[in-house]
């Protein structure tokens, strides 16, 4: 390869040559004097690239297509995305975007849409583009407008599904795009879009279904820097064409129940998604953990994202680094327990998925005991699953390591079974004597702790003593000098007996005392079922679902009380209340439930659709009717379709007479747009937007 040289190139160059290749003489070693570089070639900003060595005779005049030589893969840096970018997308959080000013150029990261992909109307690819993320959250038929603030402006579009796909995939899987439109005609008007309309560049709208993401990009062919466009995705109001698909996000996110991929035995990795575009920064390591079956957890380190590492701010899926690989069978639940925020700042704060990790199957068996000898033995094998060979540990003393323990006497034996792969699994074997000695425990509740419980051991086969001694020894954690096969005045609590046959044989069993205060459960909710409960001093209902119980004692947390089964109560205003519900049987036991209830102030909010300020005195002013909140914080803005402002005020009484500012010229006939924002008494912060119809 001495005195090869290297040319970089992108997939996305079909056919060019080094005619079109910005080249300067760069001198330089390589690979130990085994390849020598003698053109270098000005590289765009985040792609990737072919690598090939060609001999500085076939540099000079081959073109690309015939290029036959030694390739490698590189990558360069990834940049960060723009509003250019499908990475850098705009979440469609509202029903307008007003672009004062064209957007230029096409973002860090080029060629996102392939002009030669079938179907594909931008045969200019990009061109001072900015790009648009639309998850659907109702159902509906969905459409949009761009408006040019320039009666000579011609802007396209195109718009792609991106439910089961991401920005990377848009450029190489052309079944991904809906629709586009690259006509240049601006007549009657230069508006463009998913319409319904009658001109040419106008295309049909579509019926969308919850759930569904989609990427839009809106190019600006003609390139006119400062004639930008207002972005409408309510259109054809009053018509039957509305559109009625909700794709304003107001829903949290939440975690896909299904892995993007199993694990399996040695796994490192949980790969997940979430049910849309979360923000990068909002996932991290330390906010996911893996429960083992037996209740253990397994931290995360790393979580990666591929939008993420490639430096954009938004990925649907992730996979999260384990502190340690898993091996273990059965049921796991991996948990999400930090906030993830989506694009539109809806926040979910924990979110968990079970995950089966298939077992090795075993199968037991045991022969029976002669306990004077210790004969017994356990048996255990693989019946399904896991990879030969495998190897075993037996909790005898000392440890045994085969598929059969020997030597055993009457118990309970535990092995752990592991696969060539490391995946184990745990079972246990009950060892029994010839004689089939047999206990088992009867007991009497305990009532309110107070030491009026019992137990008796229920015995049966082995090897009785003879008469007069008693068929059975007893020993009992609680003591039993008496050796008696029962026990009594014992509080509820975990006990265990062990008992003892003439030939030696020994049973232990453990066992628990319960309390009769078990079956005392106190419960209630509350109407209106609401958080908060609205209203200045709302008077709640209780209901009450305890069981058990004779006596009842409501405390509702502001100093006052009732012993009535279902009371009502008028709070004395907006706060968080605990409400204790405390019961008692018929024994004295007592036990306490507590709700936390809140108390809101109700806001109400009215905007009429139209009004016609004609002097007539009937309708000649517009005025949104709100109450329940802190006119301090309240502010109003009126929008014409340029997204010009036409009215503002602080004014909560202040109405909007259909002139421009109150005081101008009287504003044309036709749809407006407004928008309002206020804090209600409870201390929530609300942003309406809305449309206002100004009849002539």
């Amino acid at each position: 390869m001495a005195g090869s040289s290297v040319l970089l190139v992108t997939n996305s160059i079909k056919k060019a040559n080094l005619k079109s290749l910005e080249c300067k003489n760069y001198l330089k070693r390589m690979y130990s004097n085994t390849i020598q570089i003698t053109n270098f070639v000005k590289l765009p900003k985040a792609y990737n690239y072919n690598m090939i060595l060609l001999s500085p005779q076939v540099l000079a005049r081959v073109s690309l297509a015939i290029a036959m030589l030694t390739t490698f893969s590189i990558g360069l840096k990834a940049q960060t995305p723009t509003s250019g970018d499908c990475l850098g997308a705009y979440t469609v959080c509202q029903i307008t975007y007003d672009q004062s000013a064209s957007f230029v150029g096409e973002g860090n990261y080029p060629h996102e849409v392939n002009p030669d992909a079938p179907g594909n109307c931008l045969t200019s690819g990009e061109k001072n583009n900015a790009w648009y993320m639309i998850t659907v959250q109702d159902a509906g038929r969905f459409g949009f407008n761009i408006n040019p603030k320039c009666s000579d402006a011609d802007y396209d579009w195109a718009l792609f599904d991106l439910t089961n796909a991401t920005c990377a995939d848009i450029a190489t899987n052309p079944t991904l795009l809906v629709a586009c439109n690259y006509r240049g005609s601006i007549f009657p008007t230069p508006t463009t879009g998913m319409n319904d309309g009658p001109n040419q560049q106008d295309e049909d709208m579509i019926d969308v279904s919850a759930g569904k993401v989609y990427a839009l990009v809106v190019n600006n062919f003609t390139g006119m820097g400062q004639c930008g466009y207002e972005l409408d995705f309510m259109i054809n109001e009053g018509l039957p064409n509305a559109t009625t698909a909700d794709i304003i996000d107001d829903v949290p996110p939440s975690m896909l129940p299904t892995l993007t991929s199993p694990i399996n035995c040695g796994s490192t990795t949980v790969s997940f998604c979430y049910s849309e575009y979360v923000k990068c920064s909002t996932v991290k390591s330390e906010e996911f953990r893996l429960i083992t079956p037996q209740g253990d957890t397994i931290a995360g380190t790393v979580v990666n994202g591929t939008a993420c590492a490639a430096g954009g701010r938004m990925e649907k899926c992730f996979s999260l680094v384990l502190a340690e690989p898993v091996y273990e069978g059965g049921n796991y639940t991996f948990e999400g327990f930090g906030p993830v925020e989506d694009l539109c700042g809806n926040v979910v704060t924990a979110s968990s998925i079970v995950i089966n990790l298939p077992a090795l199957t075993l199968s037991t068996s045991y022969t029976p005991v002669n306990c004077a000898l210790n004969d017994g033995t356990a048996t255990v094998n693989v019946s399904a699953g896991g990879t030969a060979p495998f190897t075993y540990s037996w909790n005898t003393a000392p440890a045994q390591t085969g598929a059969t323990a020997t030597g055993l006497g009457l118990g309970t034996y535990k092995v752990r079974v592991t696969d060539n792969q490391g995946c184990f699994a745990d079972d246990s074997v009950t060892v029994r004597d010839q004689f089939l000695l047999t206990v088992e425990i009867e007991t009497e509740s305990d009532i309110c702790a107070s030491g009026r419980g019992s137990a008796t051991a229920v015995v049966s086969g082995g090897t009785p003593f003879a008469p007069p001694a008693a068929p059975y020894e007893y020993l009992w954690t609680t003591g039993n000098p008496n050796n008696l096969s029962n026990i009594a005045n014992v509080k509820t609590g975990a006990y265990q007996v062990t008992v003892r046959d003439a030939a030696g044989c020994s049973y232990t069993l453990d066992f628990f005392v319960p309390d009769f205060r078990e079956n005392l459960y106190p419960d209630f909710k509350y109407s209106p079922d609401l958080d908060p409960v609205p209203g200045l001093y709302p008077s709640v209902k209780f209901l009450n679902f305890s069981e058990g119980a004779t006596t009842y004692f409501w405390d509702f947390g502001t100093g006052e009380y009732s012993t009535s089964f279902e009371p009502e109560y008028e709070f004395p205003g907006s706060g968080s209340y605990p409400v204790s519900l405390i019961v008692e049987n018929s024994t004295g036991c007592k036990d306490t439930f507590t709700r936390m209830l809140n108390i809101g102030f109700l806001y109400t909010f009215y905007s009429p659709s139209a009004f016609s300020p004609n002097n007539d005195w009937i309708n000649d002013e517009y005025k949104l009717f709100i109450t329940g909140i802190d006119t301090t914080t309240y502010t109003w803005v009126i929008l014409n379709r340029w997204g010009e402002e036409v009215f503002r005020t602080g004014k909560f009484s202040e109405a909007w007479l259909g002139r421009k500012f109150n005081t101008g010229d009287y504003c044309p006939a036709g749809v407006y747009v407004f928008r309002t924002s206020f804090i209600d008494l409870s201390g929530k912060k609300h942003v309406i937007h809305g449309r206002i119809l100004l009849l002539g």
